[in-house]
C-alpha cells in the first residue's frame, strides 16, 4: 500500500510537463539583419523562431524577413523591403518610441509570418502539443492565420508558396476571427492545436485574405506548449490532473501513517 501511494506521488510530480516561452526567453541575433532567428534552449528541447514575409495576396513564394524583439511590445516582423528603404541599412526597422504597432507581425501591404521549429535530441520529447500564442500591440484588427506540421532537418520556407506546404508536412491553413480569440490584461490568446494533434513547427501570422484586405496585425508575447513525457522549456505548471493526483497520493500516505501509529 505504502509502495503504491509513493509510486503516485511520484508520476504526479513527473507529469509536469506544461512549459512556455516569453518573448523575452529568446536569444541569438534579436536585432541582426533579414535572415536572422533567435533561440531558446533548455537542456535537451529548442524553439528557433525565424521571420518570414508571403507577398501582397499572402500566397507566397515565402523570402526571408527580420525578426526583432521590439521591447515591452514583443516580436515583430520587418520585411527585407523595409530593412533596404533607410539610408542607413536597417535604421527603417527600429522600434518608434511612439507607434507600439510598427512592424508589427501584419498584412499590411507584404504579408508577414514567424515560423517557430521545435527540435529536441530525444525523440521522446516531441512533438509538441497544446501549444497557446499569446499576442499584444494590436492593431484595430487582429484576425490570425496559422499552419502547423511536421518538418525534418533544416526546413526552410525560402521561395515556397503557402499551397506547397501541403506537400510538406503541413495541415491545411487554419483561419481565426478576433471576435472568437479571448482578451485578457491586453493579450488575446490563440490555441493551436491540442492534445490529439502533434507537431513540431508552427507558421503563425495575420489572417491570410488576400490583395486589398490586409488591415489585422500584432506583436507575439508568449508561447506556452505541452512536451509529452518531459518538461520542456521555461517554467514548469502542473496540469489539474497532476494536482488531483498529486493530492490523493498525499491523503492516502497520511491515512496509512495514522493507521499504523
Amino acid at each position: 500500500m505504502k509502495k503504491m501511494l509513493l509510486l503516485s506521488i511520484v508520476a504526479a510530480t513527473c507529469s509536469l510537463q506544461a512549459a512556455f516561452i516569453d518573448y523575452r526567453d529568446l536569444a541569438g541575433i534579436p536585432n541582426g539583419a533579414v535572415g536572422n532567428f533567435l533561440t531558446r534552449t533548455d537542456g535537451l528541447f529548442s524553439v528557433k523562431a525565424t521571420a518570414w514575409s508571403a507577398g501582397t495576396a499572402g500566397s507566397g513564394p515565402f523570402a526571408q524577413a527580420r525578426l526583432r524583439d521590439y521591447g515591452t511590445a514583443g516580436l515583430g516582423v520587418c520585411t527585407a523591403a523595409e530593412y533596404s528603404a533607410a539610408s542607413t541599412a536597417g535604421t527603417a526597422c527600429d522600434p518608434s518610441a511612439t507607434n507600439p504597432s510598427e512592424h508589427q507581425v501584419d498584412n499590411l501591404g507584404e504579408y508577414e509570418f514567424v515560423m517557430f521549429q521545435f527540435s529536441s535530441t530525444t525523440a521522446a520529447q516531441l512533438p509538441v502539443t497544446n501549444i497557446q500564442v499569446l499576442i499584444g500591440s494590436l492593431a484595430s484588427d487582429w484576425d490570425v492565420s496559422y499552419w502547423v506540421g511536421n518538418t525534418t532537418g533544416a526546413f526552410n520556407l525560402n521561395g515556397m508558396t503557402t499551397a506547397q506546404l501541403l506537400t510538406a508536412g503541413f495541415q491545411a491553413r487554419v483561419d481565426v476571427a478576433n471576435e472568437n480569440l479571448p482578451v485578457s490584461g491586453g493579450l488575446t490568446s490563440v490555441n493551436v492545436g491540442n492534445s490529439v494533434l502533434a507537431f513540431n513547427t508552427i507558421i503563425f501570422g495575420p489572417r491570410v485574405e488576400g490583395a486589398g484586405n490586409g488591415e489585422d496585425g500584432f506583436k507575439i508575447k508568449q508561447i506556452n506548449w505541452t512536451v509529452p513525457g518531459g518538461t520542456g522549456t521555461g517554467e514548469t505548471v502542473p496540469e489539474p490532473s497532476t494536482y488531483a493526483m498529486l493530492g490523493a497520493g498525499l491523503l492516502g500516505l497520511g491515512y496509512w501513517r495514522r493507521k499504523s501509529a
